[in-house]
């Protein structure tokens, strides 16, 4: 008689055991779960998938900003957003590092994540950024009830960056729309050797009333079509009641939104 010593059969009955079956074995974790539901969540913004993003929160959850006035409920922070996924891409946060933990039950995580701006680690115009939030499990799947976006701050910076927000406040309403005014020249004057428009967006005005620095993102367009991004780091002082530039640096982005028009 020959004998199979690695399969085992129960005595009477069609029952054998050859291990784990494959299926069980792809069975994912609640971790894996949790990192593949937030990997899509950030890939919707990336893609403008509004209702893929939007339905990804609960209907309970707030969104924490970078400013200490961003406190956004689901609907405000949908409404806010909406111009946003009108584009070919809303914003591109791709996560990495992240560390997920699984209350006891299994039914609530929390957990933290690196985010950087773009795909390539070399291309972080705006730095390392921080998430961290709140996923529990519906009858749906995984819904994020918070989530806290952050800008990493080296504490040997801590001192400069408190100076740079006193300094701030000390920006008159009318200088900051002047100089506003004479960065969107200086930028249009560079997009018009290529017969381009500019476009600058959520442009930080920093001074203290008589010297001024900008950082400016911009696109510039040619035919309605993107053709160039990048920021733009302006330094300006007021002489005689106007602002003039005293030094300019333009730092091109590797990658800008697609198709993206104007």
């Amino acid at each position: 008689m020959r004998y199979f010593p690695f399969i085992s059969c129960a005595a009477g009955l069609l029952v054998c055991s050859l291990g784990t079956p494959a299926a069980a074995q792809d069975v994912p974790t609640p971790v894996a779960e949790i990192n593949t539901f937030l990997d899509r969540w950030h890939h919707a913004a990336a893609v403008s998938d509004e209702a893929a993003y939007f339905g990804a929160l609960d209907s309970t959850a707030v969104y924490l900003g970078t400013d200490p006035d961003e406190r956004w409920s689901k609907q405000a922070f949908h409404e806010w957003a909406k111009p946003h996924f009108a584009r070919k891409s809303a914003w591109d946060l791709t996560p990495f590092g992240r560390h997920v933990t699984l209350a006891p039950g299994g039914a609530i995580a929390w957990f933290d994540e690196k985010i950087k701006w773009f795909d390539t680690p070399l291309n972080t115009w705006m730095g390392t950024w921080r998430g961290t939030g709140v996923v529990h499990r519906t009858a749906a799947g995984w819904r994020i009830l918070q989530y806290n976006l952050t800008m990493e701050l080296p504490n040997d910076r801590l001192g400069d960056v408190v100076h740079l927000l006193r300094v701030s406040r000390a920006v008159d309403p009318g200088d900051k729309r002047e100089i506003m005014a004479v960065a969107r020249d200086s930028i249009s004057r560079l997009a018009s050797r290529g017969a381009a428009r500019d476009s600058i967006a959520e442009a930080t005005v920093l001074g203290d009333g008589t010297v001024a620095v900008v950082w400016a993102p911009f696109t510039t367009y040619e035919a309605a079509r993107s053709t160039g991004c990048g920021l733009a780091l302006f330094q300006l002082v007021k002489v005689r009641s106007a602002w003039r530039i005293t030094s300019l640096a333009v730092h091109p982005r590797e990658r800008c939104a697609e198709s993206e028009t104007k």
